[in-house]
């Protein structure tokens, strides 16, 4: 039951390699906002994704296991 929205997330970051907050993802998700966090969380642990606080919180790729983005 989890799958579809975490790859759901994978893809929408692939497609914005310049990064995407909590709010753009949960948009893509629609799922609600503590279930894709939950789901961030999964991927940042497992070193898919990494969290930056540039300009605000942005979720990436992360570009040591996606060099190409």
């Amino acid at each position: 039951p989890h799958r579809g929205p975490i790859e759901a997330i994978m893809r929408s970051l692939s497609d914005h390699i310049e990064g995407q907050t909590l709010p753009e993802l949960v948009s893509v998700t629609s799922v609600a906002r503590h279930r894709c966090n939950e789901y961030l969380s999964v991927l940042i642990n497992a070193k898919e994704i990494v969290k930056t606080n540039q300009k605000g919180v942005l979720f990436t790729l992360n570009p040591d296991r996606y060099p190409s983005r």
